[in-house]
């Protein structure tokens, strides 16, 4: 569970740099 956890966070990570990334852009 501890990988799947992690693999998670990363994820989340990961998606919510290129949400940011895509805000920046947009604006």
């Amino acid at each position: 569970m501890g990988t799947d956890s992690r693999a998670a966070g990363a994820l989340l990570a990961r998606a919510s740099t290129l949400h940011l990334q895509t805000g920046n852009l947009l604006n």
